[in-house]
């Protein structure tokens, strides 16, 4: 079943060559810290050179609830944006 909620632009984004854990730390409720572990910090730093940036930023934004960093931001980072 096709899953269109998926995002478009995977196979030309930097983290398709990552272990996707980077992107997606252990989340600690009330707690940002998660979001400034070293993993969350080398996640944010790959997407910083990202070709899919915009992309990726424009789908998280979409998708609000979305969980981990995405266009190298956390949760709270784009709901500041919106």
């Amino acid at each position: 079943m096709y899953n269109d909620h998926m995002p478009r632009f995977e196979n030309h984004a930097s983290c398709s060559d990552h272990d996707p854990e980077l992107w997606f730390p252990q989340e600690k409720s009330g707690n940002r810290a998660w979001s400034r572990t070293p993993e969350a910090m080398k996640a944010r730093e790959i997407c910083s050179s990202c070709p899919a940036l915009q992309e990726c930023l424009d789908y998280s934004l979409q998708y609000a609830g979305l969980y981990g960093i995405w266009a190298g931001l956390d949760w709270y980072e784009r709901a500041d944006i919106q």
